[in-house]
C-alpha cells in the first residue's frame, strides 16, 4: 500500500558508516519551500552528527554500576538456588 507519495526525500549514499550503506531522509512539509542547496546542507549536517562518537557512546555505553547491580543479582539468585538444592 502506498501513502504519502508527494513527500520530498533525500537519499544519502555516502553515510561514512561501517554498518549502513545509505540513508533516506524525509523532508518536513513546512521546509519544502526552502531552496534545495539549504536542504542538502542540512542533510549533510544531520548525517555527520548521526555518525559522531557521541551517538556511538550513547548506543554502546553501559554504566559500570548497572553491570555491578546485574552481576550482584545473578550471584544472589545463584546462591539461593544452591541453598535450595542442598536442602
Amino acid at each position: 500500500m502506498l501513502r504519502g507519495v508527494n513527500k520530498k526525500i533525500i537519499e544519502v549514499v555516502d553515510t561514512q558508516s561501517d554498518y549502513f550503506e545509505r540513508a533516506i531522509l524525509f523532508v518536513k512539509d513546512r521546509k519544502l519551500d526552502e531552496n534545495e542547496s539549504e536542504i542538502k546542507r542540512n542533510a549533510d549536517e544531520f548525517m555527520k552528527s548521526a555518525g559522531s562518537l557521541k551517538l556511538r557512546r550513547i548506543l554502546y555505553h553501559i554504566p559500570i554500576m548497572e553491570v555491578i547491580k546485574l552481576l550482584s543479582a545473578a550471584c544472589v539468585g545463584a546462591a539461593i538456588v544452591l541453598i535450595l538444592t542442598l536442602l
